[in-house]
C-alpha cells in the first residue's frame, strides 16, 4: 500500500492515515485480507511517533475497516465484517480525500490532474526485482509517485511465471543480467536507466566549498552518489553529514547543513524545505517508457502468445 504523509499541513497525520486507508479500501486497492504496513513500519518510513500510527489503525479498527491481529500483522477487514454504519460511497470518499489534499496546500488543478495521471496508469501493477531491502523502497517510491501504480516485490525465480501470467517486470541493469537472456529481451521486462549527474544538477546553483552538507537516505550506497554529485559540481569535500532516513533524528542532526542531498522519499519527508537537492536514481526517459507500457498493455491483458 502507498501512502504519503505530509508533515508541515493542516491536515492532522491522523486524519490523513485514516483517510488514506479507508479511500484505499473503497476503490478496491486494498482488499479483504491484504497486509497493511504495520504502525512501527509507517513511523519508520517518514519519520512519525508510533503512537500516532496506532491510533489512526485503532480507529480504523473501530469503524471494522482493518484487523489488528497481535502477532501477525495489520489486514484490510474481510468481506462480512461488521463495518460502520452509513459507510461512505466512492464518490465521498475520492471527494474526502481530495478535501484533504486542498486544505494540505494543494490547489483543486493539481489534484484533479493528480487524479488523471492516476487514472491513465490503468491501476497495473509493476513487479520489481531488487533484493536490497532500502534501494526497493526507494525504486519502489520513485515508480509509484510518478505513475501512480502499485510495485510489488518479486524474485528472479519468479519471473518466469510472472511473465507468463502477462504482468510487467523492471530491474537495475545488474539485476536484469542475472536473467536467463531470452526472458531478459521480453517486451514486459523494462531496465531501469540510472539517471544522470547532469540532470541532477540542472535548476542548481553550485554549492560552495565552505556550506555544511547533509546527505540523507534510507539506501546505504547513496552516499557515494552524493560525493559523485559534489564532484561533479566541482566541490571537495572530505567530510559530509550523512544520515539515515530511518533514524528517529535525522532530521535534527542535519539541522545546521545549508544544503541536503536526499533521495526522494527523503525529499518528500522533507517537504518544502528550500535546502534539499533530490537526487531521483530512475531516469525521466525511463519512467516515461513505464508509463507507456502500463497504458498500452494494462493490468488485465492476457498472458502473452505462445506461454500457458
Amino acid at each position: 500500500m502507498k501512502i504519503w504523509i505530509t508533515k508541515n499541513s493542516e491536515v492532522t497525520v491522523h486524519e490523513q492515515i485514516v483517510t488514506q486507508v479507508r479511500v484505499g479500501i473503497t476503490s478496491g486497492d486494498l482488499k479483504p485480507g491484504d497486509r497493511i504496513p504495520s504502525a512501527r513500519e509507517i513511523a519508520r518510513r517518514f519519520g512519525i511517533h508510533a503512537n500516532t500510527v496506532t491510533a489512526a489503525y485503532r480507529e480504523l479498527a473501530a469503524s471494522g475497516d482493518i484487523d489488528l491481529r497481535r502477532g501477525s500483522g495489520t489486514f484490510v477487514a474481510e468481506a462480512g465484517s461488521e463495518r460502520s454504519v452509513g459507510k461512505a460511497s466512492l464518490d465521498a470518499m475520492v471527494a474526502e480525500l481530495g478535501a484533504m489534499l486542498v486544505r494540505s496546500g494543494h490547489s483543486r488543478r493539481d489534484v484533479a490532474a493528480a487524479f488523471s495521471r492516476w487514472a491513465e496508469s490503468s491501476g497495473g501493477a509493476i513487479h520489481l526485482i531488487e533484493p536490497n531491502d532500502g534501494l526497493f523502497r526507494l525504486l519502489a517510491f520513485e515508480i509509484a509517485n510518478a505513475l501512480g501504480c502499485s510495485v510489488e516485490r518479486c524474485g528472479p525465480d519468479e519471473v518466469a511465471s510472472l511473465l507468463a501470467a502477462g504482468k510487467f517486470v523492471a530491474a537495475l541493469p545488474d539485476e536484469l543480467a542475472k536473467l536467463n537472456g531470452e526472458i531478459a529481451s521480453e517486451k514486459r521486462v523494462q531496465v531501469l536507466r540510472a539517471n544522470s549527474i547532469p540532470q541532477a544538477l540542472s535548476g542548481h546553483p553550485k554549492p560552495s566549498s565552505e556550506e555544511l552538507i547533509g546527505v540523507v537516505s534510507e539506501w546505504d550506497d547513496f552516499a557515494s552518489f552524493a560525493r559523485v554529485y559534489l564532484a561533479a559540481a566541482g566541490i571537495d569535500i572530505e567530510a559530509l553529514v550523512v544520515r539515515s532516513s530511518a533514524d528517529a533524528e535525522w532530521k535534527r542532526d542535519i539541522s545546521l547543513c545549508s544544503i541536503v542531498i536526499c533521495d526522494s522519499v527523503a525529499g518528500a519527508m522533507l517537504g518544502n524545505d528550500e535546502r534539499k537537492r533530490v537526487f531521483t536514481l530512475i531516469s525521466v526517459q525511463t519512467l516515461e517508457e513505464l508509463r507507456g507500457f502500463l497504458k498500452d498493455l494494462g493490468p488485465d491483458d492476457q498472458p502473452l502468445p505462445g506461454r500457458e
